[in-house]
């Protein structure tokens, strides 16, 4: 069930070029020119090779803008609430050209909103918005907690050149035998994304057996064609797919086709019309009269459904004013049970919308339905005549008007109907939407035989990233709403779980902004899902059924937002600069709000520059309150650290909250003076470009970003407030992130000299951006960042950021590093970096900002080494005796007004190389409890750590 496309632009070479700048290199331009070297002149060739050339249609590249954190502001009135949300959230520019497409009230305090896009009166190809309006009960007051835009940035338009009979010409030219509808004007993308007036027509093949409706961009300045883009949603599988109303989801002819009550069908007479109720049932005003004929028939009040190749499935009979029984296809003809099956799931999925609270407002388009048509083994979705069609049995391949067929294309008439792109989405949302109203992980059972299924969702197991074909990867999105499914019937029993799920899935389709690039399902869809499952507006807090959610977002590979079960504070502990040899403090308070901190659980994780991760426990002290002793360190240690709490839930929270990515860093130093600071307010020089340097597209340029979902929109804060920097490309609004990304190789960005002073210890640190993983290839390339110290006649790599690392999906990180006293031969640093895209068509954006030398200074010198004497273990205060006194010892010197231990090596009693809480208790546990502890031998420390033993202990 495929939305196939193909885009002419201007010529055939157009069309070939377009589809070589997709990543393919040179040599896919190459092939292009060669193409239409061959062709030229040829119109039949030209002719036939466009209709197999299967290219990327033209859409408008457009900027996003995605928020459920933050909350509006308020009003009294629901209009005011969204403009005053719309003008905090989007450009001045483009909040005039939004308009409110529909809304959908439920009745419980929630407004769901659609959004459309016009500039100068045209409509803009491809933009949307969602939003969701909440109602604070006790004040009365609404506000935006949620909203999601995809717009483009205004630009003039003229008004057209080319008339809409010209431009209806020149659309008919190249395609015969098709019925065409009126031209409209919109606003769609060029050969390069920018914005075009173009005249928009649609033709419907009118040849038998070729399902083909296209639907063709004819610019209004030019005349000529834009773009040309087939608009079918199709089977493309091999099998054969039959309907018939027959119990359970499998074809027809698989069993004894039996009667149902029939809902939702047109019932008419003595010039009355009613339809049926869901059981059935139905009531036909007929006035006077009573000799008249009832006649009922495939119409509902979506549309109707009706064959090809039979007479439209209807049944009559006289009036009776005691009743009359009708039945339609009584004897389960095959054609006619295709009908009543096209039929039946068409009603039970335009029910499963509009029934529900609010309706659905954004599916008011009618939709039909045609069976019995020529060809084999297909089915598919027409948007330029809302019409589903379904292929009559042959080839191997069942009737294909059946269960999950039917839903599966039904689905594709609300993606159309709610203005999303088709696609991998809509395929993903097809077969989800057939998974949740059936409850069944398989989509065209027996299409072609017994066990031939069109797809197994349940089985197939796809996760996202996807790079296979819109119906493989579509499954991403089936499989999770069927995980969903599975997790929600066991939590709450099949019959409320079927509740829960509608309303999840029918709000969720009222607020979604569908794909993401070329991914049906991503993290923003899991958020979507989150923000309407929310019962209090606080996503932070979790959500009714955020457990079942999240586990079957993990199954498809994808993440949940943070959820906060309590709140840490880190009121004290080492900064970004600690003297040498001293213990630092760390204390944390917390406050529980869904659960406290697990016994055991809260700790402080760090680590040298060069060493592996160490950790020492936090204790609950006081109410609220933990606490613990970070070790000395040695002077110019650099050391990253975090606090970590898990908490009775098994949650972990962590200070800073994205510790794993971007941890606290410490030095251990005396005096720190910082000697440079290049802010990048103005250009500092620096040259983008070397020699061996291959990109033809996202060089280095130094300046202010315009963001995308790659890209950073501004520089990292600086004290001067500017936002420039240098970054690979600088983009432009309404760019995609594709457009200004590093293309066909290498680029290289190389500081000038930077000065140095002549003694002292230099840290260098600078700010990075680094983006490998937006596009759907696999990350596969890498930023690198040398020194030199001798005038760039010789370079060193400082780093290297390329796949695995987690700080190379974007996002500013600062990284540092040290030059020892003299190792700069000129007494200069130089800094280097390059990036490039060597890999197949993945998007690559690099950025650096913030450059800073300080010079650190350690007075006296390195740390002494530790002195090793002869002690025993847990005699603290050294007066040959393990007793309490000790444990008083220890106190002092932690919490108390005492700065040191006669001998650190004897209080560190677990060995663990510094003296926190954790040897006071364990201490206290064999003096008073029985724990177990060997006697205390006499000598040196058996481990290599930091503590010494200045005064040796009294032994035995």
């Amino acid at each position: 069930m495929n939305c196939s496309s193909w885009t002419q632009q201007g010529d055939l070479t157009g069309d070939l070029i377009s589809a070589a700048d997709d990543g393919s290199g040179p040599l896919g331009v190459e092939l292009a020119h060669r193409l239409h070297a061959l062709f030229w002149g040829r119109n039949w060739l030209v002719w036939i090779f466009s209709s197999i050339l299967v290219l990327i249609s033209v859409s408008l590249a457009a900027a996003d803008r995605t928020d459920f954190r933050t909350r509006g502001p308020t009003s009294k009135d629901l209009l005011e609430a969204l403009q005053l949300d719309l003008e905090q959230t989007l450009p001045a520019t483009v909040v005039g050209t939004m308009e409110i497409s529909w809304i959908r009230d439920p009745g419980d305090g929630r407004v769901f909103v659609g959004w459309s896009q016009q500039i100068q009166g045209y409509p803009v190809r491809g933009s949307l918005g969602r939003s969701l309006v909440r109602l604070d009960p006790v004040l009365a007051l609404w506000s935006v907690g949620y909203r999601s835009f995809r717009f483009v940035v205004p630009v003039e338009v003229g008004d057209p050149v080319v008339g809409a009979p010209v431009a209806a010409a020149t659309a008919r030219r190249d395609h015969p035998a098709r019925t065409w509808s009126q031209s409209n004007l919109e606003i769609v993308g060029g050969r390069d994304g920018e914005p075009r007036l173009c005249w928009v027509i649609t033709g419907s093949s009118n040849l038998p057996g070729l399902h083909s409706s296209l639907r063709i961009d004819v610019d209004a300045m030019t005349g000529k064609i834009l773009g040309v883009e087939e608009q079918v949603c199709e089977i493309d599988i091999p099998g054969t797919l039959s309907a018939v109303r027959t119990p359970g989801t499998g074809p027809q002819g698989t069993i004894s086709g039996e009667l149902f009550t029939l809902g939702g069908a047109e019932v008419s007479g003595a010039g009355a019309t009613t339809y049926s109720d869901p059981d059935g049932d139905f009531l036909l005003m007929r006035g006077n009269s009573t000799n008249f004929t009832v006649l009922a028939g495939l119409q509902g009040v979506w549309g109707s459904v009706i064959s090809s190749i039979a007479p439209d499935a209807t049944a009559s009979a006289a009036a009776d004013p005691n009743g009359v029984d009708l039945l339609i296809n009584g004897a389960d003809d095959p054609d006619l049970t295709a009908q009543t099956n096209a039929f039946h799931y068409v009603e039970e999925g335009f029910n499963y919308f509009v029934a529900s609270p609010g309706g659905f407002p954004a599916m008011m388009t009618p939709v039909n339905a045609t069976t019995g048509l020529g060809g084999t083994c297909n089915a598919f979705y027409d948007p330029s005549t809302s019409m589903l069609r379904f292929l009559r049995s042959g080839g191997g391949c069942v009737d294909s008007a059946y269960s999950s067929v039917v839903l599966h294309e039904f689905g594709h008439h609300v993606v159309a109907s709610l203005g999303l792109v088709q696609g991998v989405f809509g395929e993903g949302y097809g077969d989800s939407l057939a998974i949740v109203f059936l409850s069944e992980g398989i989509i065209g059972r027996d299409f072609g035989g017994p066990g031939q299924h069109v797809r197994d969702v349940e089985g197939a197991g796809v996760q996202v990233p996807c790079s296979g074909g819109i119906h493989f990867c579509g499954q991403a999105l089936a499989g999770f709403w069927f995980d969903l499914g599975t997790f929600i019937d066991d939590q709450y029993g099949a019959a409320i779980g079927d509740e829960v799920m509608r309303d999840l899935f029918v709000d969720w389709s009222s607020i979604t902004s569908g794909a993401l690039s070329s991914q049906p399902i991503h993290d923003n869809t899991i958020t979507e899902i989150l923000t309407i499952d929310d019962d209090d507006g606080d996503l932070s807090n979790g959500t009714p059924n955020w457990n079942e959610i999240c586990a079957a977002a993990a199954a498809r590979g994808l993440g949940c937002p943070a959820l906060i079960t309590l709140t840490l504070t880190l009121e004290q502990g080492p900064g970004e600069l600690i003297p040498p040899d001293v213990p630092s403090p760390v204390r944390v308070t917390f406050e529980e709000l869904l659960a406290g901190p697990a016994a055991g659980g809260s700790r402080v994780l760090w680590r040298t520059a060069t060493g592996a991760w160490q950790s020492f426990l936090l204790f609950e002290t006081s109410a609220g309150v933990l606490e613990g002793t970070f070790p000395a360190l040695q002077c110019l240690d650099q050391v990253e650290w975090y606090v970590e709490v898990e908490d009775d839930l098994g949650f972990i929270t962590t200070i800073p909250e994205s510790a794993l990515v971007a941890p606290f860093s410490t030095i251990s130093a005396n005096e720190a003076n910082t000697i440079l600071q290049e802010s990048m307010a103005t250009d500092p020089g620096w040259s983008t470009s070397d020699a061996t340097d291959a990109a033809l597209f996202g060089l280095w340029e130094w300046g202010v970003p315009i963001g995308s979902n790659a890209q950073a929109s501004a520089g990292v804060p600086a004290p001067s407030g500017d936002q420039s920097c240098y970054v690979t490309g600088l983009g432009s609004p309404g760019d995609s992130a594709g457009v200004h990304d590093v293309d066909y190789g290498e680029t290289t960005l190389t500081s000038t000299e930077l000065a140095l002073s002549p003694t002292g210890t230099h840290r260098i640190s600078y700010w990075r951006w680094f983006s490998n993983s937006t596009s759907i290839s696999i990350p596969d390339d890498v930023l690198t960042i040398w020194k030199s110290l001798d005038g760039a006649a010789t370079w060193e790599v400082v780093e290297t950021v390329g796949p695995g690392n987690p700080q190379a999906n974007g996002g500013w990180f600062q990284h540092s590093f040290l030059i020892d006293e003299g190792e700069s031969v000129t007494d200069t640093l130089m800094l280097k970096f390059r990036t490039g895209d060597l890999g197949a068509g993945s998007i690559t954006e690099a950025g650096v900002d913030l450059v800073e030398i300080t010079v650190i200074t350690c007075t006296g010198g390195p740390s002494p080494p530790p002195v090793e004497n002869d002690f025993s273990r847990g005699d603290c205060n050294v007066d040959g005796q393990r007793d309490i006194s000790d444990v008083v010892q220890m106190l002092e010197v932690l919490f108390g007004p005492q700065t040191s231990f006669p001998c650190a090596d004897a209080c560190d009693f677990n060995d663990g190389g510094v003296v926190d809480l954790t040897d006071v208790i364990q201490l206290l546990q064999v003096l008073f409890l029985g724990g177990v502890a060997s006697e205390p031998i006499c000598g040196p420390d058996p481990t290599s750590d930091a503590l010494g033993c200045i005064q040796a202990t009294i032994c035995p």
